[in-house]
This record gives C-alpha cells, sequence and structure tokens, in this order.
C-alpha cells in the first residue's frame, strides 16, 4: 500500500518550540528511525536545503526533487538516485553518473566517479543516506549526547533527537568530518511520531548563529519507479554531450597575463608587474572554504615574518561580494592585503579549487604553484628568492 506523507510549514520550525525533557536519551527513538531508514527499498521526497549563516551575510536555498533506490550493488553508496529541478537532472545509476543542465540541454558523464565525489554532494547533505549511515555509530557511542524532546508543528506530534558532536561533524555519506578548531554542532532531526521518519535535520554550530536545515516533504515510501532506460546517459539523445575542459594549474617558469587588482583597503588598483623586485605569493581564496579559514592564521605568521624583507603577500578573491570579503578578514583576522579582480586571472593561472597558492620569483615568474598551504616548503622557496 502506498504510504505518501506530506509535511507542511516546516519554515515555521524554530529553535525555540521545542518542549525539552532533561534526561531523556533519544536512542531508542533514533532505533526505530534507523531500522525504518533500513528498511526503505525506494523513496521520493522533495529536498530543500537552507543555510544561513549570518556572521558572514550568507544566505542560500536549494531544492530538488529526490528519487533513491536503495541497491547493495550499487558502487560506493549503495544506492542509485536521480535529482531534478527545473534546471537540472543529476542521475547515479551504480556505474556512472551524469548532469544534464536543461537551459543549455547539455550532458555532462562521469564514467568513473569517485568517492569523495559522494561525500560532498549538495542533493546528500544531511539527508537519509546521511543518516542511514551514521546513526549506527551515533548510538553505540555513549559519549555522544543524544537529548529527547516534542514539538508540535501545524497541530502534528514530532519528536526532536537533538545530537550534539564535538570537534566533528558529517559528510554526505555519515562519515566524521574531524574539525581543527575546538567547535560543538548540534544535529536536530525532526521525527514524525507515527511512522518514525525524519522529516528535517537542523545542523547548528554552537559557538555562533551558523544554521543549516534540510527539509524533506511529499516524503513518499512506494514511489512509482523510474524507467530502467532513464538511469542511463545514452538515453538522453536528444542533449548534447559537454566536454571537459581540462584546467591545469599553471606552470613554473610561466609568467602571469597582467590582470587589474584592487586592494580592498581602499580601492587602490594595482598590477602585478608593480612588484617586480619581490617575492610574490598569491593565494586564491573563497569565503565558503574550511581550509582557506585554516590558513589565516600561518599566512598571518608568514607575513609578519618577511614583511619587512622583499617579500609581499596577496589574498585575492574573484568570486565574493564586498561585504562578504569585509566580514570574512574582519571575523578571521586577516592581517595582510586583500585583493580583488576579474576572473580573468584565475583563468590564466588554472585555478580549479581553493585555496591555491602561486609564488613568483623577482622577476615575476611562476616558481611554485599548488593547493593548500604546504609552509614548510613555502618557506624554503620563499628565504631562497628574498
Amino acid at each position: 500500500m502506498k504510504r505518501c506523507l506530506t509535511f507542511i510549514a516546516i519554515l515555521a520550525t524554530s529553535l525555540n518550540v521545542y518542549s525539552n525533557k532533561p534526561g531523556i536519551d533519544a536512542s531508542p527513538v533514533l532505533n526505530k528511525v534507523l531500522t525504518r531508514l533500513n528498511g526503505l527499498k525506494t523513496v521520493s521526497y522533495t529536498y530543500k536545503r537552507i543555510i544561513d549563516y549570518p556572521g558572514e551575510s550568507y544566505h542560500d536555498e536549494m531544492t530538488v526533487d529526490s528519487y533513491l533506490e536503495f541497491n547493495p550493488s550499487a558502487q560506493f553508496i549503495g544506492l542509485r538516485y536521480q535529482f531534478s529541478n527545473s534546471g537540472l537532472l543529476s542521475i547515479y545509476n551504480g556505474a556512472e553518473g551524469f548532469y544534464c543542465n536543461k537551459k543549455e540541454k547539455t550532458i555532462e558523464v562521469n564514467y568513473s566517479p569517485k568517492l569523495n565525489g559522494f561525500k560532498n554532494s549538495s542533493n546528500l547533505f544531511n539527508s537519509y543516506l546521511t543518516l542511514k549511515n551514521a546513526l549506527p555509530a551515533i548510538i553505540a557511542d555513549n559519549s555522544i549526547p543524544k537529548a529527547l524532546s516534542d514539538t508540535t508543528i501545524s497541530g502534528k506530534q514530532f519528536y526532536v533527537a537533538d545530537i550534539t558532536l564535538k570537534n566533528e561533524t558529517l559528510n554526505s555519506l555519515g562519515e566524521y568530518v574531524h574539525t581543527t578548531m575546538e567547535l560543538k554542532f548540534s544535529y536536530k532531526v525532526i521525527i514524525d511520531k507515527a511512522t518514525f521518519m525524519p522529516v528535517e535535520v537542523i545542523q547548528h554550530t554552537l559557538s555562533n548563529k551558523d544554521i543549516t536545515k534540510t527539509q524533506f516533504t511529499d516524503i513518499n515510501l512506494s514511489p512509482a519507479e523510474k524507467s530502467e532506460t532513464s538511469w542511463y546517459s545514452s538515453s538522453y539523445d536528444d542533449y548534447k554531450l559537454k566536454k571537459d575542459e581540462k584546467i591545469e594549474l599553471i606552470k613554473p617558469g610561466t609568467t602571469i597575463p597582467e590582470t587589474p587588482l584592487i586592494y580592498f583597503s581602499d580601492q587602490k588598483a594595482v598590477k602585478l608587474s608593480d612588484f617586480k623586485g619581490s617575492a610574490v605569493l598569491i593565494q586564491f581564496w573563497i569565503k565558503d572554504c574550511g581550509h582557506c579559514i585554516e590558513d589565516v592564521d600561518p599566512l598571518n605568521t608568514l607575513y609578519a615574518k618577511y614583511k619587512s624583507k622583499n617579500f609581499k603577500l596577496l589574498a585575492v578573491n574573484t568570486h565574493d561580494t564586498k561585504n562578504m570579503i569585509g566580514l570574512f578578514i574582519k571575523n578571521h583576522g586577516i592581517k595582510y592585503d586583500v585583493l580583488t579582480a576579474s576572473n580573468d586571472i584565475e583563468k590564466s593561472c588554472g585555478i580549479s579549487g581553493f585555496p591555491a597558492m602561486v609564488l613568483l620569483d623577482k622577476s615575476g615568474k611562476v616558481i611554485y604553484a599548488d593547493y593548500g598551504l604546504n609552509e614548510k616548503k613555502l618557506v624554503s622557496i620563499i628565504e631562497q628568492n628574498l
């Protein structure tokens, strides 16, 4: 018998509607949730993810219609999926993945998916797959606080299981990801009392107001099966194959073409050629990048150590707004120069990830380029080129 669950007015949920019951362990309820998730063969739902980071003036929302088919033979994640909205169709059939851009009518096919791609999937973030994989370890670990409370939304009763993780979060596959800072994270899982299906997960960084919500509406536990042909990229012949453009990081011995740069502090224009006579370390960064945040302190130290010598440290951002950049500088205490520019400089340097480090010698030629901050190696090269 088809069971179709529609959850209304999730957006009205706020942290102060919960009726807490101190001392009640959520493990028995979480066990029933796990049993329910383990019993799923297929499920469909509308998935909405809301990111709200007020300290960084960042807000983002995305919505996709989701169809999951659990199949142990599917590589890496034990399921096949189809995600779609007005602009995209993303499918993984257990062996290959492909992405259809509905507006451009193009298709990108990944014949050899990698596990890391699923770990960071936006459509699987704090999803049923995340919970299915994470709950066994969470339930078994008595050191993890798991408090149970109740809430009423639109006249309907729900459980709230509040799980607190210290110095670690969950990736999309439900694996622990350790933080480099001392942080605690609350995962509030709102659970339908009648079905033990989660209808919302609220992830909250307890030291600030950063919240990410994932919401599940129009939940159907017995959806109509997708046609077998819909799982294969060869069926989408009305989409033009989009060839991957291979992006290579700039090589040592080359020169970055001149591109206007703007100092964030005073909006003064400058060019890379203006720094000839100094070794120049360029960090390409964006605000939504954990490693970019982690790199601030060591870069501040590097800047302080060499600022009185023939050395420049330039943190270049071509993506974020002026307000976002300003908040990042203030919140994380950047001491070195931050500049903005057009995306042309990133294209010239072949930047495809963040943070990226490019070091120029005194003549302006590239002598080092890599992703991430290898402080020991950079110090060695810088000292040889001062």
